[in-house]
């Protein structure tokens, strides 16, 4: 009978430490899985950012291509006018546009020069 209670004790301790031990597996857990969080939070931030700043610069991109179609576009109609008949009515509001900017550059560069 004896050595049923030696086991019965040895077991509860053993118990005891399992537990501690998982109790301390689980605190370092959580604390790493805030130092994780944190890290993922800022992660995502920053390709957040990134993503951003992605987008913008595409826009300027975008902007800068159209403004030099434009500009081949005015330096084609003036050598084949016929090319301005397939024009959408956006693109002639466009081009209208474009044209006035630039008499008004060349009228701005004529007034510099008298």
């Amino acid at each position: 009978m004896n050595k049923k209670k030696v086991n019965r004790s040895r077991a509860k301790t053993k118990i005891g430490d399992l537990k501690k031990e998982r109790n301390q597996d689980v605190e370092g857990c959580q604390s790493s899985s805030l130092v994780d969080e944190t890290k993922n939070v800022n992660h995502v931030s920053f390709i957040q950012q990134k993503i951003v700043e992605a987008e913008d610069k595409l826009e300027k991109l975008r902007k800068e291509n159209r403004k030099k179609e434009m500009d081949l576009l005015m330096i084609k109609s003036i050598q084949n006018p016929a090319m301005l008949d397939n024009l959408t009515m956006d693109e002639s509001i466009e081009l209208k546009k474009m044209i006035d900017e630039k008499i008004k550059e060349i009228d701005t560069k004529i007034a510099s020069l008298d």
